[in-house]
Parts: structure tokens; C-alpha cells; sequence
């Protein structure tokens, strides 16, 4: 097999390794039980796993003294892509090796260093005590040997001093608990799935993927009797068209209702605390979990095996035990960065803290200068270290660093600084993010004063102003050189990136507008009435956007057209009555399946509730 596979498009070359390519094979058959296959794929190939599937049951295992089910998973793991297994191995074995000894079971213990003394006496580690550099190999005889000398004359003695690492047997195991939680990564669930919907939702969009439709055979000839249509059936596992080929080159013969399911029916409906309303909602990057944060200041996760009707605490054992993360006050905001691991979330007191989600824990609060609540935040997509907070009419950004507190980086701290703050809005934000242009990052900010900001991220300063109209037509540029507060000024609801350095601009108007980063408009979406909030598909083929009245109008992105509406869409979860419908406050879009979500904070809802379409 070849080193790289390379998939290319326009000028840019994206290099995978065939071992990775392994490797999710690997993962998804443990995924699917084949434990057997995945084993002999991994012996056979010599590649190993990238992640663990059983992290979060590691540090419990290594709590309760279970190494053959921790060594046997670390085994899993690939040091290659993981430069911090053969250490992790070390110490596990170290760990194993001491207890046996503890116990009396000295005959295993020195069986169990034979097989592995080798392996033990490449690991170096410093020597704290003596400024060098020892193997745990050594480290190992010399502390067998002064249990062995102690326990001849005793055999019920106390261990030596320092016989286990940090003191006792309890130290020694949380130790090596907490470097499994730094270390290792947990592999997302249905990955492999996952990639294989999204390379097919992109070719697609490209035009890559042959699209067939409806036709008839002699369309050609107006004056004779048309024969009956016939339809075309694509072949997704040979990659071709059963029967004559009806090729669409273009996407402005995309057909949104055929490609892409529009949902039409409640999936499911998550209610909240009593007098608790949704406030903020976001599906994790694998789509297995949302996560939702209400007025009563709860942050929870709901479990996608259950339809997210339900909390995760299989995968959570916290919340089983009611250990939720939270503010004092109503959650306003919520962000996860692009691998799942931290979790931010914004209150209405002006307060920010990231948790980190295995464990729940907190791992940093900031406070926000003048205490305005927490409108929107953003973690930027090649980095956890980078998170946008807009409060009031300022974004800030604040660089998160990860602090070792001792030598072996078995204990970390998370420490936030402000690192600019992007100044020019005059009314509250309503949405920021992170964009890519190819060569530089922007910032991209929405406003109540009617404007969308593109920022230069590395220095702060403004690069464009943008104010849509209701009259700004397709052709026309929105960059305005000065602004200035006007009579037709419209507040920007939020701004969605699309693909091809474009932006989604929604304001609180009847049209929505498709533009580039130069400020052109390329496309118009109009509604019959105002529009309160809107999202995207995940493949950015279809645009979901509600109205005042409750109505949810369905585009097609590429060309505007409105296909479809879902009327009762504002109803749902509500104590009023149809064409009542509560204002939505935002809406949201599962990465992968075709789940549509919205909820309201408008007081006449029931409930709070969050209902999710599919």
C-alpha cells in the first residue's frame, strides 16, 4: 500500500497516510465488536490504534488495580501516533510489577519484569533526587529490592518510603490516572461513518457525484406524444447510473428535496427545569451528543442513542451522579472546540469558564470587564487555545495556555489572558467567528447596529464593513467606508460561513443575502415576513430560516429559490396556538444527519423546550 493517498482540489493537495487509513478501518471494526478481525488487522499491518475506545473507563480500572485490562488496551494504542504510549506502558507495568510484590506474589512480579525488562530499561526518566537520568528498569530492581530487604525480616512490614510514586499505593494509581486523561485521546464514536457521509455530501457539492433526475426520453420532440418518464437510480458501491446516464455538471441543477431529506417531523422534544428555558445548544464535532445550557444555569448533555431525550451518563458517569456543570445564573452561550475535548460557556453575568467534558471539571473561569452577559462564543477550528467572547458591543480574544506543574506533566492548569479585543461596533453582537482565508485567519463579527465586520484576527483592525438593505441586489457591493447609524438600518441576526470564502448574512428583514468576503452579494433569500433566526445544512446545500410568524422558509443556497416551508415549526413546544407561534431564538444543525433543532426563550413557551426535526 502506498504511503499517501492525495485527494486534490483546486490548489490545494491534502496528504493522508495510508496508516491512518488503517487505522479507522481498525477503529470502526472495535467500533462494531469485531474484536477478533480489528486484532489480526492490527498484527498483520503492524498499525495500531490512534485512540482509546475505553478511556474514560481506564482511570477506574487503574483505581480498582485492573492492569491486565489497562495494559491490554494501552497495547492498542500506536506509539508512533502517540509518542506517549511506550511511557504509559512503563509505568503501568511498573505499577503492576510493584502491587505484585506488595501482595507476596513475588514469583509473578520477577516473571512479569523478565518479559518486560527490556522494554523497561529503554524508558529513561530523570532522577529527581540525584540530577540524572535512570530507566524504569532500575528504578524497578532497586525497589524490589528494598521491599525484599525489609519484608525478610517482617512479612507483614510497611512498604519502603517512596516505594510507590507520590507516597502510597492510592498517590501512585491517581498519578498515573491523571497522565491517562492528559495523553490519551478518546476515539469519537462512528468516525469512520462519519468521513464516508461527509466525502459524498462534498462531491456533491462539487458535481463530482453523478446526480440523475426525472426525464423524458423524447423531450427534445415538442410535436410528438412524450413517452413515459422514467427515473434514473445512482449506484453509490460501483459509482455509476443504472441505465442511461443524466449527467449535472452544474449545481444550479441541484435539487434540494431530492439529495437532501428536508425534515418534517418532530424527532424529538427536550424539556428543561421548571420555569427553565433553553438558552444555548450545540451538537459535539461526532454529532453523538448536544448540549444545551438554560436559564436555571445548568449545562447538560443529552445522549443521541436516545434521540437526545435522555442525559449521557453512560459516557458522563458525572451527570448520573447529578455533578452537572453550570454558572450561578442563566447560560447564555456555548462553544466546543473542534476535537470535542473543552467545552466553553458564557453567562449572563459576564462570566466564561471551560470544562473539560470527560471529566466535568472546571478548568478556567474569566470574568468579563463591566459584567455584560455573554452573547456568543467561538473556539477557532485548528486550535483549542483560541477563543473568541463577544459581550456587549466588544469581541475578545483570549488565549488559553496549559500550564505543567511539575516535571512530568502529570498535573496541568489552564490559564486565559486576554490576548486583542476588536472595537468598532456601536450596538450589542449578535454572532463571531473564525474564518480561514488560505493564507491569514479574519474574525467576523455581527451586530444590533446593522453591520458585519470582517476583521484581520493577527492585529485587530477592521478590514471591511458590511451593511445589508432591504434594495442591496446581487452584483452590488455592501462595504460601506464610514458608518453611520440610519433609518433603514437593519440588526444582523448572525452570519453563517459557507464554503468558498463566502458569508451567510441574516438580518432581521425579509432577505437574507449570500456575499463574499469583499462585501459582493452573490445571492438573495427572501421570506414573506421577517426573519428571527436561521442555520444552515451541514452539507450548506439548504438554508432554514424562521419568521416572526412561526413559518420556516427552506432554500436552496446555490440558487435562492424557496423550496419549501415547514409551517407549524414555530407551534411545537409551545402553549399557544397555531399561527401563535413563540419567537425562535436560534436554531442549530446536526454535523451529519439531517436533524434540524430550534428553541425559544419567549416566556408564552412551554417549558422551555428545544425540539429537534428530522
Amino acid at each position: 500500500m502506498s504511503q499517501f493517498f492525495k485527494a486534490k482540489h483546486t490548489n490545494h493537495t491534502l496528504e493522508i497516510k495510508s496508516d491512518d487509513i488503517l487505522r479507522l478501518i481498525g477503529a470502526h471494526l472495535t467500533e462494531q465488536g469485531h474484536h477478533h478481525t480489528a486484532r489480526t488487522l492490527q498484527q498483520e499491518t503492524k498499525v495500531g490504534l490512534a485512540a482509546s475506545f475505553v478511556k474514560d473507563a481506564l482511570p477506574q480500572w487503574i483505581q480498582t488495580g485492573q492492569w491486565d485490562a489497562v495494559l491490554t488496551a494501552l497495547e492498542a494504542l500506536d506509539p508512533q501516533r502517540n509518542p506517549h504510549v511506550p511511557a504509559l506502558q512503563a509505568q503501568a507495568y511498573v505499577c503492576t510489577i510493584l502491587e505484585l510484590a506488595d501482595q507476596g506474589e513475588w514469583d509473578v512480579a520477577y516473571a512479569t519484569y523478565r518479559c518486560v525488562q527490556p522494554f523497561l530499561h529503554e524508558q529513561s526518566i530523570p532522577d529527581t533526587e540525584l540530577g540524572t537520568t535512570t530507566t524504569w528498569g532500575r528504578l524497578v530492581e532497586q525497589k524490589l529490592a528494598a521491599l525484599a530487604a525489609v519484608r525478610q525480616t517482617n512479612p507483614h512490614a510497611h512498604v519502603p518510603y517512596q516505594y510507590y510514586e507520590g507516597g502510597s499505593l492510592k498517590a501512585s494509581r491517581e498519578r498515573l490516572a491523571e497522565l491517562i486523561e492528559d495523553w490519551v485521546p478518546s476515539h469519537p464514536r462512528q468516525r469512520l461513518p462519519m468521513l464516508l457521509q461527509q466525502a459524498v455530501q462534498w462531491q456533491s457539492h462539487t458535481g463530482m457525484l453523478p446526480q440523475t433526475k426525472q426525464y423524458d426520453d423524447d423531450d427534445d420532440n415538442k410535436n410528438e406524444t412524450k413517452r413515459k418518464k422514467r427515473k434514473k437510480q445512482f449506484d453509490l458501491v460501483l459509482g455509476s447510473v443504472r441505465g442511461e446516464v443524466v449527467a449535472v455538471d452544474d449545481l444550479d441543477q441541484y435539487v434540494p428535496n431530492e439529495m437532501e431529506p428536508i425534515p418534517q417531523d418532530v424527532y424529538s422534544t427536550i424539556s428543561f427545569g421548571k420555569k427553565a428555558t433553553c438558552e444555548a445548544a450545540v451538537f459535539t464535532p461526532d454529532g453523538a451528543n448536544l448540549i444545551t445550557g438554560s436559564s436555571d444555569g445548568l449545562i447538560e448533555i443529552w445522549d443521541g442513542r436516545q434521540q437526545y431525550s435522555k442525559l449521557n451518563i453512560q459516557d458522563y458517569e458525572y451527570q448520573k451522579e447529578d455533578k452537572l456543570m453550570g454558572h450561578d445564573v442563566a447560560v447564555t452561550a456555548l462553544a466546543i472546540s473542534s476535537i470535542g475535548k473543552y467545552l466553553a460557556s458564557g453567562a449572563v453575568d459576564g462570566t466564561v469558564v471551560l470544562w473539560s467534558l470527560r471529566t466535568g471539571s472546571s478548568l478556567e473561569k474569566i470574568s468579563l470587564v463591566g459584567k455584560e452577559s455573554v452573547i456568543s462564543l467561538c473556539f477557532r477550528l485548528d486550535s483549542d487555545r483560541h477563543l473568541l467572547v463577544a459581550s456587549g458591543s466588544v469581541v475578545r480574544e483570549y488565549n488559553i495556555k496549559e500550564l505543567k506543574l511539575d516535571g512530568q506533566g502529570s498535573r496541568t492548569k489552564f490559564k486565559a489572558h486576554c490576548a486583542k479585543e476588536f472595537l468598532g461596533h456601536t450596538s450589542y453582537i449578535t454572532s463571531c467567528l473564525y474564518i480561514s482565508d488560505d493564507e491569514e485567519m479574519s474574525v467576523v463579527t455581527s451586530s444590533g447596529d446593522g453591520t458585519v465586520r470582517i476583521w484581520n484576527q493577527s492585529t485587530g483592525e477592521s478590514v471591511n464593513i458590511l451593511q445589508p438593505r432591504d434594495h442591496s441586489a446581487v452584483g452590488q457591493s455592501m462595504v460601506v467606508n464610514t458608518f453611520t447609524d440610519g433609518t433603514d438600518t437593519m440588526p444582523v441576526i448572525t452570519v453563517i460561513p459557507l464554503q468558498n470564502k463566502k458569508l451567510l448574512i441574516v438580518p432581521r428583514s425579509t432577505v437574507a443575502f449570500a456575499v463574499t468576503l469583499e462585501g459582493t452579494v452573490e445571492q438573495r433569500f427572501v421570506t414573506p415576513t421577517v426573519m428571527v433566526a436561521a442555520t444552515v445544512s451541514s452539507s450548506q446545500h439548504t438554508l432554514y430560516a424562521v419568521q416572526e410568524n412561526g413559518e420556516c422558509a427552506v432554500f436552496h443556497v446555490k440558487t435562492g429559490e424557496l423550496v419549501s416551508s415547514i409551517r407549524d415549526f414555530g407551534t411545537q413546544g409551545s402553549r399557544l396556538k397555531e399561527g401563535q407561534g413563540a419567537e425562535i431564538s436560534a436554531m442549530l444543525y446536526h454535523p451529519y444527519k439531517h436533524i434540524l433543532g430550534a428553541f425559544s426563550n419567549d416566556k408564552r413557551q412551554s417549558k422551555g423546550k428545544l425540539v429537534l426535526w428530522k
